[in-house]
């Protein structure tokens, strides 16, 4: 999760061992509040996308007297830079199917429920979380390569 007050624990009772979960309650990182209609201009406008991710907030902060709530992107690259060890396993977790998850996102679609997930917001969050990825991973690197 994105904030300290939700965590997830999984526990294996075959090795009887425990770890965090991958993040869950993404909040807004998923486009909810995007209307339809504002999807095509997302998607032909990337200084518009580039705009929406740039003003994207961890509710992490540096600091407990600091109330400034860190940028989503940055604030990875921000933490990557502060502890470069975990720069290789940041970039591992962005190692993740695009197919497999429109896979999943397809499944979700077919759920009939009260408000469903529609193809088009499906098709949506992939192409949010697949630029993030791209970006994010840009910039892991690039600052593997300098540390190297």
């Amino acid at each position: 999760d994105r904030h300290q007050e939700t965590w997830g624990i999984l526990w294996d009772d075959d090795t009887k061992t425990a770890c965090f979960s991958p993040y869950f309650d993404n909040g807004t990182s998923l486009g909810h509040e995007i209307p339809l209609i504002k999807f095509p201009k997302f998607r032909s406008n990337s200084d518009m996308l580039d705009g929406y991710i740039r003003r994207g907030r961890h509710q992490m902060r540096w600091a407990l007297e600091n109330d400034v709530r860190l940028p989503l992107i940055q604030g990875v690259v921000d933490y990557a830079k502060e502890y470069p060890s975990v720069t290789p396993s940041l970039i591992d977790s962005l190692a993740w199917s695009e197919d497999e998850l429109e896979q999943s996102l397809t499944q979700l679609v077919s759920f009939d429920i009260k408000s469903p997930l529609t193809e088009d917001r499906a098709a949506f969050v992939l192409f949010l979380a697949s630029h993030r990825r791209a970006l994010l991973t840009e910039l892991l690197e690039k600052l593997r390569v300098e540390a190297n």
